[in-house]
């Protein structure tokens, strides 16, 4: 149930995050509630701010939508510098999906994700 819900979410929101984040707006409206568009700097002393939002499921888990910085030679980053547009879909370190140019893609990480690697809140 858990990999269904997450998946299910993930691809529900993430193009409209997307859209959010890349045609430069403040918020974000998921489930009937505003999300922030957040900014966090790349690194210290970066010209560069990655942009994110932070979604917090019905169990208590959260889902970070987040842009791909330009920096550093990562494929991904070589596709931000070419002019690609990237968002990350992840649950904790894991990277669930990305949405490439309007194109969600699901990734296979979340086949190795289970629900007892977590404190689930009841």
């Amino acid at each position: 149930m858990w990999q269904a819900f997450s998946i299910d979410i993930a691809e529900r929101y993430a193009l409209s995050v997307y859209n959010a984040i890349f045609d430069n707006q403040d918020e974000v409206e998921i489930s009937g509630k505003k999300y922030p568009v957040q900014t966090k700097l790349f690194a210290k002393n970066a010209p560069y701010s990655i942009r994110y939002v932070e979604y917090q499921t019905p169990y208590q888990t959260t889902l970070t939508f987040i842009e791909q910085h330009p920096f550093g030679g990562f494929q991904w980053a070589r596709e931000v510098r070419k002019g690609h547009k990237i968002l990350w879909v992840k649950f904790g370190l894991s990277n669930l999906a990305l949405v490439r140019d309007g194109k969600y893609v699901s990734l296979e990480t979340f086949r190795t994700i289970t629900p007892r690697r977590f404190a689930w809140k009841r």
